[in-house]
């Protein structure tokens, strides 16, 4: 979980480190939570972009 605003780093086993800033979106009652994360900066875009891509591949 992330505080209202923070910044997250996650390793990918496929394309690396990615950078992600994660934002915490409460309701007005506290009742539901959504966690929205976006990239960072531009070389997590990009592996998020590879990622895309090698997500429809198989590996044998």
């Amino acid at each position: 979980m992330c505080s209202r605003a923070d910044r997250k780093t996650f390793q990918h086993p496929r394309v690396g480190r990615l950078t992600m800033d994660c934002e915490t979106l409460l309701t007005p009652d506290l009742g539901q939570k959504l966690l929205v994360l976006t990239p960072a900066d531009t070389e997590t875009r990009e592996r998020l972009d590879l990622l895309r891509v090698l997500g429809v591949e198989t590996w044998a």
